[in-house]
């Protein structure tokens, strides 16, 4: 038999340490399990960066194993376990199953690229003329200023510009595709991300360990478009 519990999200392996003590100290080891489900995840975002951790694919949730059937000393020591919010309810075999294989599967997800405050580099041309005048104009106040410290700022700006015209066609290539993207598209807090088997990266060739020398635009489109195909 298996039980749903609604627990403080985040405090998930805090209540697991919790219970395990209770239930040793009630001499009922082994007749309870508490489960997570956790899976491993690759994040690649928008600046190429790449992070990988394990993700909870159930926030907020414990499942319960009980393999002694359910009785009234089992309902009291899970819904007195501190952490504990709520017991919701039982959860098939199958649901079970279901999640454990969730958790075989290593996921990709690529992150949403964020929207910019200028289109095509419009912006970003009368941004590059307007610092240029401000630091002629600061050369006209101050004629000592270092030349090379004028220098650095200047090359940083237009690195800082160039980054984002970059993410700013990252976002519109992003929004020409969404279609591409409708069975893969999950939000994920506030943020939107695309998600694709990890499998499916080695499947088309690529390398895990080169997916950050990527656009992760043209990326999440090729993986996209291959696993349409596969389908």
């Amino acid at each position: 038999m298996f039980l749903a519990l609604q627990i403080q999200t985040g405090q998930e392996k805090r209540v697991q340490r919790s219970f395990q003590q209770r239930v040793e100290t009630q001499g009922m080891k082994g007749s309870i399990v508490l489960h997570t489900f956790l899976r491993r995840v690759l994040k690649v975002f928008p600046d190429g960066c790449r992070n990988e951790t394990l993700e909870n694919i159930l926030p907020g949730s414990l499942i319960a194993e009980i393999k002694d059937g359910y009785s009234d000393d089992v309902y009291y020591l899970l819904s007195n376990t501190t952490g504990v919010l709520k017991i919701l309810g039982e959860v098939s075999e199958e649901e079970f199953q279901h999640m454990q294989h969730m958790v075989d599967e290593p996921q990709l997800q690529v992150h949403e690229p964020k929207t910019q405050d200028f289109t095509r580099g419009q912006k970003a041309r009368r941004l590059e003329k307007r610092f240029d005048r401000m630091v002629k104009k600061v050369k006209q106040l101050e004629p000592s200023v270092d030349e090379k410290y004028l220098e650095r700022l200047k090359k940083k700006f237009r690195e800082r510009i160039a980054s984002i015209k970059v993410q700013s066609q990252q976002y519109i290539d992003y929004l020409r595709n969404l279609h591409l993207f409708a069975g893969n598209r999950v939000v994920r807090g506030k943020q939107s991300v695309l998600e694709f088997p990890l499998q499916l990266v080695e499947q088309i060739g690529l390398a895990i360990e080169n997916i950050g020398l990527f656009n992760p635009v043209t990326l999440a489109i090729t993986l996209a478009e291959a696993q349409e195909y596969r389908l």
